[in-house]
């Protein structure tokens, strides 16, 4: 019943997806097994184009990204309290199996919400030039990388574990630079030089 909501505060940005209905409600930040980061999205450019629009309701979009974690990991933790029963009922193959969905959509949420969190507040030290924005980007971008190296090494070893995302831009199938761990990492590299 949590997931619904889980999965609409992970994968869209509300303030962003509420002013812009339609095909490209979250501009599509993720598409299929695809999370993009800055590079151009059908050419009226990436991630910072919904900061941008969504300044004055930024406080909304970071808080939704933690609350998408919030739900995934209630999920996760409602499902293994559940576990005897579960595998009593249906086995353990089925439990095991239901138990990789619930982890792969909390690590997913992690990265996601330590990505849109971190570029957001980068954005905005960007404008702001105030270390406490510095200090916040970072923090969350040193956590997505943790998150973004977690996710990729855990999920594959998992029963029956789904594709995972990559970070990959536009109609460019080998192409890494202004996908999202490109644009992360860009922008880690520029917060400890500063």
């Amino acid at each position: 019943m949590k997931s619904h909501e889980c999965v609409r505060k992970l994968l869209y940005i509300a303030p962003y997806a509420q002013a812009h209905r339609g095909w490209l409600s979250s501009r599509n930040l993720t598409r299929d097994d695809i999370i993009r980061g800055e590079k151009e999205m059908r050419g009226q450019g990436g991630l910072k184009v919904i900061y941008t629009e969504i300044k004055p309701q930024l406080e909304e979009a970071l808080r939704e990204k933690l609350e998408a974690v919030e739900l995934a990991r209630d999920m996760q933790t409602a499902f293994e309290h559940e576990q005897a029963h579960i595998v009593a009922s249906r086995g353990q193959q089925a439990y095991d199996e239901a138990h990789t969905g619930f982890v792969y959509l909390h690590k997913l949420s992690q990265v996601m919400s330590t990505y849109v969190r971190g570029m957001f507040l980068f954005y905005r030290w960007q404008e702001t030039r105030a270390p406490a924005d510095a200090e916040a980007a970072l923090q969350e971008l040193t956590a997505w990388q943790t998150a973004w190296a977690d996710y990729r090494s855990a999920m594959p070893k998992l029963p029956g574990a789904a594709t995972l995302y990559r970070s990959q831009c536009e109609q460019e199938e080998t192409s890494t630079s202004g996908a999202m761990a490109d644009t992360c990492e860009k922008a880690l590299s520029t917060l400890k030089k500063r």
